[in-house]
């Protein structure tokens, strides 16, 4: 765990979380984020959790 757990716990938790929550707003304000066209999608309907084993291709174009 990045910031420790209980009463002794990493005083920029509370940061670190903002820092990424503003990041992330920043880039999906901005972007539109589609899935590659080249990329094949071989994901298991079988599968509890339904991620590619080796992970996929984003693509991000300015608005």
């Amino acid at each position: 765990m990045p910031f420790g757990d209980g009463p002794r716990n990493c005083i920029g938790l509370r940061l670190g979380v903002l820092q990424t929550t503003v990041g992330l707003i920043a880039i999906l304000r901005n972007y539109e984020i589609t899935v590659n066209a080249s990329w094949p999608s071989p994901l298991d309907p079988r599968n509890v959790f339904t991620s590619p084993p080796a992970g996929f291709l984003l693509d991000f174009k300015k608005i």
